[in-house]
């Protein structure tokens, strides 16, 4: 029985171990993302073209975080990545947090192909902006899942 709960913990711990501008940045990613998914089916939510590309431009930078945020500094071993931007000495370490960045990798995945499946199969004319973007994180989400396997021992 706890090794069934053992992923859940594992994911809660890592999760309390996020600074809050991290949380943030992943609640707000989300937010985006359900944003741009009611955009391509709903009509209304698309025609303000400014708006959508605020969005879209946030979604991006997100993302672009996200996906980023395990970088490894070159000349350090894999259990002391720190972040580029921070002094040497600094504490921050860039592998707090990573199951749930690959969970939340994988999730965007996942929904992002759902929504791709779903405009397939209704075949009407919708936010055409909005489905390159979702491809675009689907082909971006990929790659860095094949990248961090090839990682993993």
């Amino acid at each position: 029985m706890k090794k069934r709960f053992f992923l859940y913990r594992k994911m809660q711990y890592e999760w309390h171990k996020l600074d809050l501008a991290c949380k943030s940045v992943i609640l707000i990613g989300i937010f985006l993302l359900t944003q741009l998914i009611c955009a391509v089916f709903i009509p209304v939510l698309s025609s303000q073209p400014t708006i959508n590309a605020i969005f879209q431009t946030s979604l991006s930078s997100i993302f672009g975080y996200i996906l980023g945020m395990n970088i490894p500094n070159a000349s350090k071993s894999s259990a002391e990545k720190i972040c580029p931007c921070e002094e040497k000495d600094s504490p921050h370490h860039l592998l707090k947090g990573t199951n749930i960045h690959i969970f939340f990798t994988a999730g965007v995945c996942l929904v992002c192909l759902i929504t791709l499946t779903i405009y397939t199969v209704i075949g009407e004319e919708v936010y055409n902006d909005g489905i390159v973007q979702i491809g675009h994180l689907v082909s971006t989400t990929i790659g860095f899942l094949i990248s961090s396997s090839s990682k993993s021992p």
